[in-house]
C-alpha cells in the first residue's frame, strides 16, 4: 500500500514539473496615471499588483508603467495600450507575448541560462522576437511599427512572412499600408559625418553651397547646378560604433 501511494505521489510530482505554469508578472513601478482591464471595466493599476493573461494596460499623458516578468523589465510609455497575450513558463522554457495596440514600450529581456526564452512583442503589422536584449518598440496608425535595438539583436517578421534581423544601428519600420519594411538604414540617411562635393565643383561653388545651403536658386529646397548630372567616384570606409 505504501509503495502504491509513493508511486502515485512521484507521478504527480513529475506531472507538475512537466506542466507549464504562468510566469509571474508584477507591476514594479507606476508614474502618473495608469489603468488595467481584465474583464469589462477599467480599474486603477496598483503597485505590486499581479497581472494575468488577457489583461490590458493603458497609460495616460506623462505616465509610464514598469512590469517585471521573471526578471525581464517592460516599460509601457505614455499614451500607450498593451495586452498580455501569452505568458507561460516551465523549468525548460519561457514564452511571453505582449501585444502593443498603440504607443511605445521598452523591453529589456533577461536571458536565463539553460532555459529557452521566447519573448515577442506583437503589433497589427509585425512581431519582434528577442532574447537577452533591449529594444524600443512603437506603433501608430501613421508611422506603423518602429523597432530600435538598444542592445543585442531582434528578429522581425510581418504577416507576409518577411523576416529581418535587426541589430546595431539598424531600425525596422513597417507601415500599415506596406508589404515590406523601410530600408533598414533609413534613419541614418542624411546624417553624414562629412560633406561630399562633386569633383568638378569649383571652390567658389562649394563656398556658395556652404553659405546658402539648399535655399539657393529659383527652387528653394533643392540646390540646382549644371553639375547635377555629373558622375563621380567615392570610396567609403564604414565604422560602426
Amino acid at each position: 500500500m505504501k509503495f502504491k501511494y509513493s508511486t502515485i505521489a512521484s507521478f504527480c510530482i513529475i506531472l507538475c514539473m512537466m506542466m507549464p505554469a504562468f510566469a509571474v508578472i508584477t507591476v514594479e513601478h507606476i508614474n502618473g496615471k495608469a489603468a488595467y482591464k481584465d474583464d469589462k471595466q477599467w480599474k486603477p493599476l496598483v503597485l505590486n499588483q499581479k497581472l494575468e493573461v488577457g489583461t490590458k494596460i493603458s497609460t495616460g499623458a506623462g505616465s509610464s508603467v514598469v512590469l517585471d516578468i521573471d526578471g525581464s523589465k517592460i516599460t509601457v510609455r505614455q499614451l500607450s495600450m498593451v495586452r498580455i497575450n501569452h505568458n507561460m513558463a516551465s523549468s525548460e522554457e519561457s514564452n511571453t507575448n505582449i501585444g502593443l495596440k498603440y504607443g511605445a514600450i521598452n523591453a529589456k529581456v533577461k536571458k536565463i541560462a539553460a532555459i529557452r526564452t521566447q519573448f515577442k512583442i506583437s503589433t497589427p503589422v509585425a512581431t519582434s522576437s528577442v532574447r537577452g536584449t533591449e529594444e524600443e518598440v512603437s506603433f501608430g496608425p501613421q508611422s506603423g511599427m518602429i523597432v530600435k535595438v538598444l542592445e543585442g539583436a531582434v528578429g522581425m517578421e510581418n504577416a507576409n512572412g518577411i523576416a529581418n534581423m535587426i541589430k546595431g544601428k539598424l531600425v525596422f519600420q513597417l507601415k500599415t499600408d506596406q508589404a515590406r519594411p523601410e530600408f533598414l538604414l533609413s534613419d541614418r540617411m542624411g546624417n553624414t559625418l562629412v560633406k561630399l562635393y562633386l569633383d568638378s565643383m569649383t571652390d567658389k561653388e562649394q563656398s556658395m553651397l556652404e553659405q546658402f545651403g539648399f535655399d539657393t536658386g529659383a527652387n528653394p529646397g533643392k540646390f540646382v547646378t549644371p553639375l547635377d548630372q555629373a558622375k563621380a567616384k567615392a570610396v567609403f570606409k564604414l565604422i560602426w560604433q
